[in-house]
């Protein structure tokens, strides 16, 4: 059930509950006020009959001859006279429509000796009576007097006026539940709107939003649901954003390992079904080291890629000198190969971090400044404080990049060399590098900057916090949202 069905149902059933103690109250208090009145009126028309009939008597020599002349004389239109003996035998009565039996009235009356009582009751027609009666005695005489008015119409009365206030309920019910509902239908027309927004939310319209016009509860609603949709709005383009680099991401994956198969298979299948030559046998092996030397790289680029992205790490307390001297003794064994000098300018230093993470991200560092740097060039590696922080410098004399490159450069799978031909490079990555270097600087709360210049060379900065807040050493921390 809607809620202006509901509202206009409850308030008319206080308006009917309150209608009808009102109508009944008053209704009640108007009927007592008229019954009261006609009774008065009849009580004092009764008792100057009575009075009347108690002097007449006084004249008269016989109560029981004079029954029939009370009521000749007394009898009026509208009232009832009715004479009786001692023994409540009728004797004379200008009417025969009254009970001949169970008259309670008329032994109030004997009770009352010489008292006027006064009775109202129904008799077995359903007619309302008012019935005053004395017992007049003289000597061994009696005479039991009872004057009666049928007062049924008050009931008509007290019935019409029911049936109109009945009448007034029912036109009041209507006029109000009209009323009602329109005023719920001004009122929740903000509601009915957000109701219209949130369904086309649900649908996928995320740029649907509400008109705020008015300044009370139902606006800051309104308001508030904005801004809920617009967040929503961002959230979904950006989990959009995301799912797309994802799937990007997937498929240059995905070219990459089919890419990189191949000729790893083909090379395999051709020295199996062909005489065996022993330069050809060489040259395909060194094919298939080269090749299994990518897989192998590219392997390990993705799990550290994975690692830091939705793993959990542990920051420990280390000397970053030895982690700095391995590293840079591993890529020594290519540099030397292609001709390009390392040099690690050793200091000293101890900071909070997780280890294999910072040998990852050295490695990719280094091994990124490498592949930049033409034979004959330089690469240098120092670390120095800098107030409570840690500044990692990796500075070559390769290529360099434009200021559009190094915007793109921690982007997942982007290349500044789009080459395919890998064959001179058994270790050539995939843009992957970088993307993993600035996911390990997030893990650590710490920062990197490009400086670059074409033909002039890189240098690369990270500055990392020397001590982890609030982490300590073996602390694990969650992933970063």
């Amino acid at each position: 059930m809607r809620f202006s069905v509901k509202l206009v149902l409850i308030c008319e059933a206080i308006f009917i509950a309150l209608t009808v103690v009102i109508s009944a109250t008053i209704g009640t208090m108007a009927y007592e006020e008229t019954r009261q009145g006609a009774i008065e009126g009849y009580i004092y028309e009764a008792g100057n009959i009575l009075n009347n009939i108690n002097l007449y008597l006084s004249e008269q020599n016989s109560f029981a001859d004079s029954a029939t002349g009370i009521v000749d004389i007394f009898s009026k239109d509208g009232l009832a006279i009715e004479v009786y003996d001692a023994k409540m035998h009728r004797l004379a009565a200008n009417t025969e429509g009254l009970e001949k039996i169970k008259r309670p009235e008329l032994k109030a009356a004997l009770r009352n000796s010489g008292r006027q009582t006064f009775v109202l009751r129904r008799d077995s027609r359903g007619r309302y009576l008012a019935f005053f009666s004395q017992n007049l005695e003289r000597e061994d005489e009696s005479l039991l007097i009872t004057v009666v008015k049928d007062i049924s119409d008050l009931d008509v009365q007290r019935r019409a006026t029911y049936v109109v206030a009945g009448q007034a309920l029912v036109v009041g019910s209507i006029v109000v539940a009209v009323l009602i509902w329109l005023v719920t239908s001004f009122l929740t027309r903000p509601i009915r709107a957000l109701n219209r927004a949130s369904a086309r939310i649900a649908s996928g319209d995320y740029s649907e939003r509400v008109p705020v016009s008015t300044q009370d509860e139902f606006g800051d609603l309104a308001q508030s649901f904005n801004i809920m949709a617009a967040a929503v709005e961002d959230n979904i383009a950006e989990l959009e954003e995301r799912n797309e680099a994802q799937s990007q991401m997937m498929d240059n994956l995905t070219h990459e390992l089919r890419t990189r198969n191949q000729p790893i298979i083909g090379y395999a299948d051709l020295l199996q079904r062909m005489p065996y030559d022993e330069a050809t046998f060489t040259k395909g092996l060194g094919y298939i080291y080269s090749e299994g030397q990518r897989m192998l790289n590219l392997n390990k680029t993705l799990v550290d890629l994975t690692y830091t992205r939705h793993g959990a790490i542990v920051f420990e307390t280390v000397d970053f000198l030895p982690i700095a001297r391995d590293v840079c003794s591993l890529i020594n064994l290519r540099a030397e190969e292609k001709g390009v000098s390392v040099f690690l300018c050793e200091a000293p230093l101890t900071m909070d971090v997780a280890p294999e993470l910072m040998r990852s991200l050295l490695t990719n560092l280094l091994d990124n400044a490498l592949k930049a740097t033409p034979a004959g060039g330089r690469i240098a590696l120092y670390a120095e404080a800098v107030g409570d922080r840690i500044n990692i410098v990796v500075k070559d004399t390769g290529k360099g990049m434009t200021t559009d490159q190094l915007s793109k450069i921690t982007e997942p799978f982007y290349q500044v060399e789009r080459s395919r031909n890998r064959s001179d490079d058994p270790f050539a990555g995939l843009g992957l590098g970088l993307a993993i270097v600035k996911q390990i600087v997030d893990k650590h709360h710490g920062s990197i900057r490009f400086e670059s210049a074409l033909n002039q060379g890189t240098k690369v900065c990270v500055l990392l916090p020397r001590h982890q807040v609030p982490a300590t050493k073996g602390e694990i921390l969650p992933d970063d949202k």
